[in-house]
């Protein structure tokens, strides 16, 4: 009798330990069998039909992968955060040793089947794992990683110091507004473990609750993050660059027509631009929505580039002004000679004509003094020569002495005649000399003036250049927002 009431003991105590303490794993196993009993995971896991479950949403963000301009697409690392509610997977912890909440395969309970609306690669729905944790209540949270390709519209019109918005679209694909309503857990995207992009700057970020209407109600979370460029490598890559052609654009009307390089030099520039333009467009979208302020300021830069070759042509022009069209207007000699060269601080120009000083004059005194030198210059050489009569001869001497004189006054006469020939050739000559020296300086003078008319109007031009670019830069500026100035 007494070894029955022992034994009896021994049972009872060992039923009272398996019923309180007993093993882990026989608990968890009972658990699950039990609450896994009768389960369809097919079914919405609500007690009243009518009502919504309500999935609460969140967005862990590790790191922006890439940003692709040329596609306007944004490739992002994420982790999400799902839990919802399941009423037919609840418990009594204290029934099963305290257990509050045990790991269950994702694949046998019921899901929402929340989707990335806005996927660009195909791949909509999140990657499932393989487990996930259920709570006494019957909440099941549920975490997942993922890759997300998502388009991110460019607006590029301030390129590179520009802000761009990227959304990232998430909602059930099977259930509408009346079945599974999203909530969002943050109103931003959690970015503890975010990693920095070299590229971009992050903003900021915010979390939507929208419904989408397509044939039903759609209850959808629009999450968007804000990126400001980084635009040091484009600083200096790009902008840089730009205005040391601009400066060199005004170098053009700089440089000196006599030089010979005025030519050369702007249609290298202008080639210059033209390829750097075209290797700019290579690196931002093709849009036709809006033209960046920097090809904007590019394609300023090509049109005076191409406006100081074309004024390099008119001033080349000027200053190789052809001979027979030197005469200058007088509103021309004006403006261009008075006017502008005191607006624009320009040395005045001084005429270099100088008075008729090559005028040859041989008056008839002169002449007739000549001939009179002539003549006793050959009456005394003819003194110095040998007589022509001897003392011999005393009788014929006195019989030639008249015709002595007559020849003496021909060969005088004939002599006077021919000196005044030459005279009269040599004044021609000397004439002729005179008029073309005063031809040749009174071109030479309307030339100059033609020059310094090219002189002016190169000056004329840079400072107009230089006007416009500063017009040009500050209308460029004002377009910036405040919040889109530029940050290096």
């Amino acid at each position: 009798m007494e070894f029955y009431w022992v034994m009896l003991t021994i049972a009872i105590l060992s039923s009272v330990l398996n019923n309180t303490g007993g093993s882990a794993c026989d608990v968890e196993e009972r658990l699950y069998n039990t609450i896994f009993e009768g389960y369809n995971k097919h079914v919405r896991p609500v007690k009243s039909y009518n009502k919504p479950i309500v999935l609460e949403f969140a967005l862990y963000i590790l790191q922006i992968l890439d940003v692709d301009e040329k596609n306007q697409l944004m490739k992002t690392s994420c982790w999400t955060q799902q839990l919802w509610r399941d009423e037919n997977l609840q418990w009594n912890a204290s029934d099963y040793s305290n257990i509050s909440s045990i790991v269950v395969p994702f694949s046998n309970v019921w899901k929402p089947h929340v989707m990335l609306d806005n996927s660009v690669n195909g791949e909509y729905s999140i990657p499932p794992l393989d487990g996930t944790r259920l709570h006494h209540d019957g909440s099941i949270v549920y975490w997942a990683p993922a890759t997300f390709h998502t388009p991110c519209i460019m607006d590029i019109k301030y390129f590179p110091f520009d802000s761009q918005q990227c959304h990232l679209k998430f909602g059930p694909w099977e259930h509408d507004a009346g079945e599974v309503v999203m909530d969002p857990i943050y109103d931003t995207i959690v970015k503890e473990n975010f990693l920095t992009n070299s590229e971009w700057d992050w903003v900021s970020s915010s979390a939507k609750l929208i419904t989408d209407v397509v044939d039903e109600h759609y209850s959808m979370i629009v999450f968007t993050i804000t990126l400001r460029r980084r635009p040091l490598y484009y600083i200096t890559n790009i902008v840089l660059p730009s205005i040391a052609m601009a400066l060199l654009t005004v170098l053009v009307l700089c440089l000196p027509p006599e030089s010979g390089e005025k030519m050369s030099f702007g249609v290298s520039l202008l080639v210059a631009i033209s390829v750097f333009s075209v290797l700019v467009a290579g690196t931002i979208p093709t849009t036709s929505d809006s033209v960046p302020i920097i090809i904007q300021f590019l394609m300023f830069n090509l049109f005076l580039v191409t406006c100081s070759i074309i004024i390099s042509v008119a001033v080349l022009r000027l200053h190789h002004r052809p001979a027979y069209n030197l005469v200058m207007p007088r509103w021309m000699r004006k403006l261009y000679l008075i006017f502008l060269p005191k607006v624009l601080l320009m040395k005045p120009y001084r005429s270099g004509v100088r008075g008729n000083t090559h005028n040859v004059r041989v008056d008839v005194e002169d002449e007739e003094s000549l001939s009179t030198c002539q003549l006793l210059g050959n009456a005394s050489s003819s003194k110095g020569k040998k007589p022509l009569l001897s003392n011999g001869n005393m009788k014929q001497k006195v019989a030639i002495t008249d015709t002595f004189r007559m020849q003496l006054k021909r060969t005088a006469v004939e002599e006077d005649y021919t000196n005044n020939k030459i005279l009269q050739m040599i004044l021609a000559e000397l004439q002729l000399l005179n008029g073309n020296i005063n031809n040749s300086e009174t071109q030479a003078e309307k030339l100059a003036e033609w020059r310094y008319m090219a002189t002016v109007i190169d000056r004329f031009f840079f400072v107009l250049a230089m006007v416009a670019y500063l017009v040009g830069a500050v209308v460029l500026l004002t377009e910036f927002n405040n919040d889109e100035l530029p940050h290096l």
